[in-house]
């Protein structure tokens, strides 16, 4: 991947807020980084592209991927009446100008804007206003803040990531002797969708999460928070 010195944001959400203000932005200042308007519409693309990806897609296929696994426990368990329903699949459809450049995408990115600022008219405001100054975030090293609450059979967990991708989430369900891995996620909010132990039976369950840099965990498990979910 090129190198954004540092303007590139570190965690998803962020990256999308980019992505959507550098694509919305930059025609208006053709001239200023002396592009050409067909660059301007490679960037747009990208930008288009990269944030379907990672705001629309990903999470869809994160949704179909807890969907199916609530679709396979319904059918180990037959706790539910009849035949559960299969659970829709997430296409891959990107929006209307999307652009897939020859080379990966960041980098082609990060090789046009490297260019754009060595132009005499590209000012600091210009840079500012797009984003492709300064440095990025810092990610948090103190242990992530972490809340739950029951909705509807389902517990929403959602966990404050302070610049860090994502977090890894545990969880301990009432009877269990030990913590159970729910997985790594860069999702804000995780939606625990698994059925109680015995049907017709109140449970308790408790939360609690590590950072998650995209590769191991890093830092401290945060507080256990603990919420009821009825039977």
């Amino acid at each position: 991947m090129g190198d954004s010195n540092g303007y590139y944001p570190a965690t998803e959400g962020d990256e999308v807020e980019w992505l959507s203000n550098l694509g919305a932005k930059c025609a208006g200042y053709t001239a200023a980084l002396q592009s050409t308007a067909g660059e301007i519409t490679q960037v747009k693309g990208t930008c288009v592209l990269l944030g379907y990806i990672k705001g629309t897609w990903l999470p869809g296929l994160q949704s179909q991927a807890e969907a199916g696994a609530a679709f396979r426990d319904d059918l180990q368990t037959c706790k539910i009446p009849g035949s559960p329903a299969i659970p829709a699949s997430v296409a891959f459809t990107p929006p209307s100008g999307s652009a897939l450049p020859a080379t990966g995408l960041l980098t082609a990115l990060f090789a046009i804007i490297a260019r754009w600022k060595t132009a005499t008219t590209c000012s600091e405001a210009v840079m500012m206003d797009l984003r492709i100054k300064g440095s990025a975030p810092t990610p948090s090293t103190n242990p992530p803040e972490i809340k739950a609450k029951a909705e509807g059979g389902q517990v929403n967990v959602r966990v404050i990531k302070k610049n860090n991708k994502g977090y890894i989430l545990q969880s301990r369900r009432q009877g269990d002797t030990g913590w159970e891995d729910l997985g790594a996620t860069t999702a804000a909010t995780f939606e625990d969708k698994r059925t109680v132990k015995t049907l017709g039976t109140a449970e308790w369950r408790e939360y609690r999460a590590k950072f998650w840099n995209g590769k191991t965990a890093t830092g401290d498990w945060s507080e256990v928070v603990r919420v009821t979910v009825e039977g």
